[in-house]
């Protein structure tokens, strides 16, 4: 449309038309247009400046970076640090330069003392909260908790099972009948695996609470047991050496956590004229605990259990009879030291 309008755009009187800029402006300020015009239009020379790209934000450490402030709560976090290096491994977080990502200071300020025997550790720093954490056994893997060595196996094998073990054997577990198979009280066996979270546990009234516990153990593992062996194996399993075979395949630590168990209820087993608990009977109770059957159908998680069981008798019918020939060995090697 035309517009009549004198004295704007620089002109003399008469009509002229105003382009609106790509900014949506028809105001017509000083310097906003040029002189030249042409076919009839004013044209602005007027550059639009482009808006600055955002910031970007540079990534520190870790999968989305740890900032300054994540740095100092990173001794709060939970079991993702194994316990023989979360000392280190907190500082040398501490320390990082987010630009430079390399470690620019240690400071050791602390000094602190772990006994195996109680499973405490001496010497933290008071406020911090690392005693829940540090003294946690349930729900971790095996490299994330003590360990400790036992001859006979590669790698060690974590504390809270040992102590578990020696605490069940030493008070008449071996000779309980239906041991493993009994259900404990839930509110005593919630009890005893809070102090032994807290590395505080002392004693319980039934024994079948700290047998259920070693289960609950494997159960509450966030990588199964028997996770690296492949299924069609386990349900190709035919005798001993089948299942001897099929636990050879595991990688450590998990083979030696595995043939300690297998060893434990061997040890159990031989008793079992009064604690009424068979090889077959404790790897039906076991088998559960050492694979996940998410992925499984309900049929299908109950016939893969059965193969997982049938495998676990066999190899722990395997273990006995390693253990009988070493016993065996022993005592004819101490009868002819004796002898001479």
């Amino acid at each position: 449309a035309s517009q009549h309008d004198s004295g704007r755009g620089g002109g003399g009187g008469g009509s002229s038309f105003f382009s609106r800029s790509r900014t949506g402006s028809t105001t017509n300020r000083k310097g906003s247009f040029s002189k030249k015009k042409k076919g009839g239009l004013w044209k602005t020379n007027k550059k639009v400046k482009a808006p600055p790209p955002p910031p970007v934000r540079r990534k520190t450490v870790g999968e989305e970076g740890f900032g300054r402030r994540q740095q100092k709560s990173v001794a709060s976090s939970t079991g993702e640090l194994g316990r023989s290096q979360s000392t280190i491994e907190v500082m040398r977080r501490l320390s990082i330069d987010d630009e430079a990502h390399t470690v620019t200071k240690v400071d050791h300020q602390v000094h602190v003392k772990f006994d195996p025997e109680t499973r405490k550790y001496s010497g933290l720093p008071k406020g911090w909260g690392w005693e829940r954490q540090l003294h946690r056994q349930f729900g971790l893997g095996p490299l994330s908790v003590e360990r400790q060595e036992v001859p006979g196996y590669v790698s060690r094998i974590p504390l809270v099972l040992l102590q578990m073990k020696k605490y069940l054997f030493e008070n008449g577990g071996l000779q309980s009948e239906g041991i493993f198979r009994l259900a404990p009280d839930h509110n005593e066996c919630a009890r005893v695996k809070k102090e032994l979270d807290a590395a505080c546990f002392e004693k319980c009234d039934d024994i079948n609470v700290i047998a259920n516990l070693i289960k609950v153990w494997f159960r509450e593992m966030p990588k199964k047991l028997l996770t690296g062996i492949d299924p069609k194996r386990i349900q190709d399993c035919k005798n001993q050496e089948d299942a001897l075979k099929i636990v050879s395949t595991l990688e450590e630590p998990s083979q030696s956590i595995l043939l300690w168990l297998l060893d434990t209820l061997a040890m159990v087993s031989q008793y079992q004229h009064i604690n009424k608990m068979s090889p077959q009977n404790l790897a039906i109770v076991m088998a559960p605990n050492l694979f996940s059957a998410d992925n499984l159908s309900p049929m299908e998680g109950l016939l893969f259990s059965q193969k997982v069981a049938f495998m676990l008798y066999k190899a722990v019918v395997g273990r006995t009879e390693i253990l009988r020939k070493k016993h065996s060995r022993k005592k004819t090697s101490s009868a002819s030291i004796a002898v001479d």
